[in-house]
């Protein structure tokens, strides 16, 4: 009984099916819980949970009131993407996307390294020189807009997000923008111009 029901099957009874789908575009936890919700709020959904790690909804519900059509449209309402397909190109797709993002998180985290690193060093042991300040400047505004970025565009995606304007600001969403892009402005005017 637990592997029809795993498999996505009817139980005869309750009219109710479980089934998993892929889940794309998660960074965080609070994206994970965003999604959760999103999809608890749907007619018909019993149960909702997305595990970021492996990126996947594990749902039930009843497919005569809400179909996975209308969970992908409410995910994607949210700013996200639900991935229905299930044939074997979907799959290789899925893994394609995954493989892409790695690759681009992973590069995207390098050359912040590469940034940071002459960054501290000169914050730290050189803040002395003539030039330091616009030099940390220069070197600390690619690693916040561009390597940064994702952040940035998550947080919009979850405020500006249908589901989350009908159902309030999303807490972490409004944290990431607060803390971050004040923060830079802040160190960029106080460091750079009022110093000097």
């Amino acid at each position: 009984m637990e592997k029809e029901l795993q498999a996505g099957k009817l139980i005869p009874d309750q009219k109710i099916v479980k089934k998993q789908f892929p889940v794309t575009g998660m960074s965080c936890a609070s994206c994970a819980s965003n999604i959760e919700t999103t999809l608890k709020k749907q007619p018909g959904v019993m149960n909702a949970s997305v595990n970021l790690a492996s990126q996947i909804a594990t749902l039930e519900f009843n497919p005569s009131v809400v179909k996975p059509l209308d969970l992908k449209e409410a995910v994607s309402s949210a700013g996200y993407n639900l991935i229905i397909d299930e044939s074997d190109n979907a799959r290789e797709e899925l893994e394609y996307i995954q493989h892409k993002r790695y690759t681009s998180l992973k590069r995207r985290v390098i050359w912040a390294i590469i940034l940071a690193v002459p960054l501290v060093l000169l914050s730290m042991v050189f803040m002395r020189l003539t030039y330091a300040s616009y030099i940390m400047w220069a070197l600390a505004t690619p690693i916040v807009f561009w390597f940064g970025r994702s952040f940035f565009i998550n947080a919009w995606k979850q405020i500006f997000s249908v589901g989350v304007i009908k159902y309030g600001l999303h807490e972490a969403a409004i944290r990431q923008l607060h803390h971050v892009g004040p923060g830079y402005t802040n160190c960029i005017l106080v460091r750079t111009f009022l110093l000097h």
